[in-house]
């Protein structure tokens, strides 16, 4: 659509009562996304409103096309399926419920092709990927983690997968292991607070400096090796159980 971040953000705030692209502070998609899988129970109106500025739209639009036209058409059917009482979900939640190799690839993939031009946005895609990972693992064990920090959801999933430096039996027994073990916890606080203070999502600094390339490398690198352990890991154990049942 032919949504400009001034428009979009008036509409989000007459929708929503909020500015979604600056709660989040990434691009116009990204933001919509990250809000549909934040608020399910608002995500529905706001679409329900982007959808009747996109058929206000002239026919002859440039931004309209058959294409486009028939998504319109199964978005306002699964909306009308909402309105009676059913359950959809939107957005980062789908990634949740498809997180996977091809995923992950997809997800290392943007967060290098952003660290020349903008390596605050490459730090904040590493961070969410870590969350996403961290998120959809507690899920398929059936773990609450409502409003959990990203190291909170990093403590319960490196216990549950028996990562943890604390607890791991083969960290007790040598320290390199436990040293190893215990530095994801530092890489995953310095990431977060990176974010925090340079990233470009919900809750970072405004008008935060871009840090130098080799800081994005280094964060990208890092939450790469994390996610590839962790994910091994539990694909690990998810075949072994299925080996003994």
């Amino acid at each position: 659509m032919n949504l400009n971040n001034s428009r979009f953000k008036q509409i989000t705030e007459s929708c929503v009562d909020e500015s979604v692209k600056d709660r989040y502070g990434e691009s116009k998609g990204e933001s919509l996304m990250r809000f549909l899988n934040d608020e399910p129970q608002k995500g529905p109106k706001l679409i329900g409103r982007l959808l009747s500025y996109y058929n206000s739209l002239p026919k002859d639009d440039y931004h309209r096309s058959d294409p486009k036209d028939e998504l319109a058409e199964r978005l306002q059917h699964k909306l009308a399926i909402l309105r009676n009482g059913k359950t959809l979900v939107y957005g980062v939640k789908d990634a949740h419920e498809h997180f996977n190799d091809e995923y992950i690839s997809q997800e290392i993939e943007r967060m290098v092709s952003c660290i020349k031009e903008s390596p605050n946005d490459a730090i904040s895609k590493a961070k969410n990927l870590l969350e996403n990972c961290f998120k959809f693992i507690l899920e398929r064990y059936d773990i609450e983690y409502k409003n959990d920090d990203i190291l909170q959801l990093q403590k319960k999933v490196f216990v549950k997968l028996d990562i943890d430096a604390n607890t791991n039996s083969n960290a007790k027994k040598d320290n390199n292991v436990k040293r190893i073990l215990s530095s994801f916890n530092q890489i995953v606080q310095g990431i977060a607070e990176l974010r925090n203070r340079h990233g470009t999502g919900h809750g970072s600094s405004k008008g935060a400096r871009q840090l130098p390339q080799r800081y994005a490398r280094l964060v990208v690198a890092s939450s790469i090796a994390i996610v590839n352990f962790v994910w091994d890991t539990y694909n690990d154990k998810a075949t072994k159980n299925k080996q003994r049942s």
